[in-house]
């Protein structure tokens, strides 16, 4: 059975687990530096989305300088690989 999505809905993620320490906010910082980051920098293919992200944060553990850390290391190891 083909279920279809209706018309001017967008996917969600909801990213859940019991306990601490899953690697869960790593992986939100990972698939949020994916969509933010454009597809090519500098000659450099990124793969990126270069698209919008919102991040309902209701403990207010989301670090904008966290996320740029991890950017920034995704582009250094990108710019090695080329």
């Amino acid at each position: 059975m083909r279920q279809h999505k209706p018309k001017g809905v967008e996917p969600v993620v909801e990213i859940t687990s019991a306990g601490p320490g899953a690697g869960k906010t790593h992986l939100l910082y990972l698939i949020t530096a994916m969509a933010v980051l454009p597809p090519v920098h500098n000659g450099v293919q990124l793969n990126g989305k270069g698209q919008a992200v919102v991040v309902i944060d209701t403990d207010n553990h989301f670090s904008v300088a966290r996320l740029a850390q991890v950017m920034q290391h995704y582009i250094t190891q990108r710019n090695v690989e080329a």
